[in-house]
């Protein structure tokens, strides 16, 4: 299946909904009204062809059906990817570098700072690489 018209927006207002199971505060706390919310989760559930959520309308609650557990749990690893991914470009267009620590007994130290070191330096050049030497014990 195509998801091309799946965008952050949109999972972001999946998820909201699920975590706060309420249409209207999931409306508020992404600064929206509860219709527009509303419809767009509908035509997300149209558009992928099974239900996100099953509403109660007596009780004006949501809940996640199965097919929405398995959603919203990719769906929260896409926007954290998404996040890390902004955090990346954010830190090499400032020309910072992301710390990458890696710990290692004396032996394997020497091993560690050859080719594979420095060419994983030269591929990520935003990373900082950190290595700690330490004792098997």
């Amino acid at each position: 299946m195509n998801l091309n018209w799946l965008d952050i927006k949109k999972l972001n207002y999946v998820v909201a909904v699920a975590e706060e199971l309420s249409f209207s505060r999931a409306a508020l706390r992404l600064h929206m009204s509860q219709p527009p919310l509303s419809q767009q989760i509908g035509l997300i559930e149209n558009n992928l062809g099974m239900a996100l959520f099953e509403r109660s309308t007596r009780a004006r609650a949501v809940t996640l059906t199965v097919f929405g557990k398995l959603f919203v749990e990719k769906a929260k690893r896409v926007l954290a990817a998404h996040a890390e991914l902004g955090e990346c470009v954010s830190a090499s267009q400032k020309g910072t570098e992301l710390p990458l620590k890696i710990g290692c007994i004396s032996l394997a130290f020497e091993a560690l700072m050859s080719d594979g070191m420095a060419m994983l330096q030269a591929q990520q050049p935003y990373l900082e690489l950190v290595i700690e030497e330490g004792s098997s014990s």
